[in-house]
């Protein structure tokens, strides 16, 4: 479920943006309901606009659970199985924790999450919760791109 979307906007977006909007919060929408598939924490989601930039940002967490199949690697197989191009170069793995980009429609998402680890004494110390971000961005606007 994807709770608290929000619009904030300031000066007003160009003239005849409104296609180019509808497909960032279109991808925006199928990120989230997959976040929420994949991970079954609910998140928040806030599409910002400016005259030089919009974006969609998604957020959530949940306390951290044992799970026997890690929630970002089912999320980043739904993304790829669902028509989104993984994009490698944003793809990171730390203790505990993922992050990766996809694209479609020309919109790109970095998406990091999972539960932060790190060494204390010599003992692995696990997070009590289960973050997650996601960013989506349009891809850079040309007279081939338009949107």
């Amino acid at each position: 479920m994807v709770i608290g979307c929000s619009r904030s906007s300031s000066p007003a977006p160009e003239a005849g943006n409104g296609e180019f909007l509808r497909q960032l919060e279109n991808v925006c929408d199928d990120v989230a309901n997959h976040i929420v598939a994949a991970t079954n924490v609910t998140v928040t989601a806030d599409v910002t606009e400016s005259a030089s930039s919009e974006n969609c940002v998604l957020a959530g967490q949940a306390p951290a659970v044992e799970r026997a199949d890690n929630p970002m690697e089912q999320l980043r197989n739904r993304l790829g199985e669902t028509g989104f191009d993984e994009l490698r170069q944003y793809a990171a793995d730390g203790p505990g924790t993922s992050s990766f980009g996809f694209e479609r429609d020309g919109v790109t998402c970095v998406i990091s999450g999972g539960v932060p680890a790190l060494l204390e004494d010599g003992e692995i110390v696990s997070d009590t919760v289960f973050s997650i971000n996601a960013v989506c961005t349009p891809q850079a606007r040309s007279a081939d791109n338009p949107f």
